[in-house]
């Protein structure tokens, strides 16, 4: 300690933190993260924690967890999602491929090659599958190594050749136990089935055991039971006439825009958001529900004639006690 005072002072000439002959107050004064610095010590600290902060290495004191990069998901990461269970980021990247890594450990696990996986495909994820879009307006389902091969959680599966070919192609990138063998790894998937979508897809969610893809210029959407690979649903979303957008139109309108943004589902209803409006489809019922309701059933968008308006600050909402628009004004 008593030597400290020189030994900060010159490790930060030598880090070039300061030049030579600068005192402390004023390799201080000029920068306001560095004020309360009372030692060269201090000083040098400071700047070693703004470094490691810009390599996502901070420590934070109030918190108690670690930000860190996770370099094995690459430089171009354009959609990802998290297994919470195994702890692993899956993603795919503006240059093509799929990569599963772990969170803690930062390190890879498996991938799938730029080849097979398009570039910009979208990724969704839930319960063990990883469903994304790929060439020929397919949707490519994989699932988690540990369900797959266990014995309770069996589920007959469709793979495709090239599914198979790429799978064996592209094993595990980390090393099992002595005592495992490479089945149930973690963050390793197995080929499922290939979803093939009727129209051009444009917007798809997974909202588990369903998947549905929508299509902007087809007008319908599609709903699979994932764990059967079985399509189970088709709606028709072709823009009927609802309510006033605004207050100043008289007339009921269809113009809810030509592109879809995003797609929701629910257990009951089917939520699209377009150009200018969210718009509530009704799902169809099942058996037992259209055996105890003596009303009707239609597809499409809901329409009742009591309406409920909300206004806010830059959205005009129009609710009703079964369905929801929302218009942009």
């Amino acid at each position: 300690q008593q030597n400290e005072h020189i030994i900060y002072h010159n490790a930060a000439i030598f880090h070039e933190l300061v030049a030579r002959g600068t005192t402390l107050s004023q390799a201080a004064q000029p920068v306001r993260w560095l004020e309360g610095a009372a030692s060269w010590k201090q000083l040098c600290r400071k700047y070693f924690e703004l470094e490691a902060h810009w390599h996502g290495q901070q420590i934070d004191s109030d918190a108690g967890f670690r930000i860190r990069l996770s370099h094995s998901s690459g430089a171009n990461v354009h959609r990802f999602k998290i297994d919470e269970e195994e702890g692993t980021i899956i993603c795919t990247t503006s240059q093509g491929g799929l990569y599963v890594s772990s969170i803690q450990p930062d390190r890879r696990l498996w991938s799938l090659p730029e080849g097979h996986v398009p570039q910009y495909a979208h990724v969704e994820y839930s319960n063990g599958f990883i469903v994304y879009t790929t060439r020929g307006n397919c949707m490519e389902v994989w699932r988690r190594s540990r369900d797959a091969y266990d014995p309770e959680k069996y589920l007959p599966c469709q793979p495709t050749d090239q599914q198979l070919a790429v799978a064996t192609l592209h094993p595990p990138t980390s090393r099992p136990g002595v005592d495992s063998p490479n089945l149930g790894q973690r963050g390793v998937y197995v080929p499922f089935a290939v979803l093939q979508v009727p129209e051009v897809a444009r917007a798809s969610r997974v909202v588990y055991p369903n998947l549905v893809v929508a299509s902007s210029r087809g007008r319908k959407a599609f709903i699979w039971d994932i764990p059967n690979s079985r399509l189970i649903e088709t709606i028709d979303i072709k823009p009927h006439p609802l309510y006033p957008l605004s207050e100043e139109a008289s007339q009921p309108t269809d113009d809810f825009g030509a592109t879809i943004h995003y797609v929701e589902l629910s257990q009951d209803h089917l939520f699209i958001c377009w150009d200018k409006a969210m718009v509530a489809y009704q799902r169809r019922p099942t058996k037992k529900e259209r055996r105890t309701n003596s009303i009707g059933w239609q597809p499409g968008p809901l329409q009742f004639s009591e309406i409920i308006s909300i206004r806010f600050p830059s959205w005009n909402t129009q609710v009703s006690l079964r369905s929801c628009l929302l218009t942009m004004t």
